[in-house]
């Protein structure tokens, strides 16, 4: 059986928005986007924990949203996040339950992910060892090859954009 977790990388400072408030707790609809995007998790078979990771200038704001969505059988817990989003992820996974057997991570401003999506990319971890959600690139986007350099416009259907969440069966070692 699946014993997923979710972590939740929301230490980036939001500064492409030109905002003080970091995306993740800019309010949309009356809740947080963070909010809306834990939700969308709460529905899928197997969610065990939830782990986000965020600055240390947002952790209240983050454990206040964590302590509303923590139950009986889902932990839900903030670490603060690094510099970069390989060191928010690298805490997050430091702080796991011994029981998870499955990792998702999921960026914590995208909050439409459907949990059809998220359960089928499970599936495909599990039998695979390791699955990434992908969409199509919409139009046209430049390709480069190192040392003898190669540009070309490839159409859009034919090119897939890696997404959220890449899921990956955890092991101990």
């Amino acid at each position: 059986m699946i014993k997923l977790a979710v972590i939740l990388p929301a230490a980036g400072t939001g500064s492409r928005m030109r905002t003080e408030t970091p995306k993740p707790y800019l309010r949309l609809k009356g809740a947080t986007i963070l909010e809306h995007t834990i939700r969308n998790f709460l529905r899928v078979d197997g969610l065990v924990q939830i782990v986000i990771a965020t600055s240390n200038q947002w952790m209240s704001q983050a454990q206040s949203i964590a302590s509303s969505f923590k139950s009986d059988s889902l932990s839900v817990d903030v670490v603060e996040g690094g510099s970069e989003r390989q060191f928010s992820i690298h805490h997050a996974l430091q702080s796991l339950d011994d029981h998870v057997n499955m990792v998702a991570v999921h960026d914590a401003v995208r909050p439409f992910i459907t949990t059809s999506l998220v359960e089928l990319c499970c599936t495909e971890a599990k039998d695979h060892g390791g699955a990434i959600v992908a969409v199509t690139r919409q139009g046209y986007h430049q390709t480069g090859r190192c040392k003898r350099f190669h540009t070309r416009n490839p159409q859009a259907k034919h090119n897939l954009a890696g997404s959220d969440p890449p899921n990956f069966s955890a092991t101990t070692t």
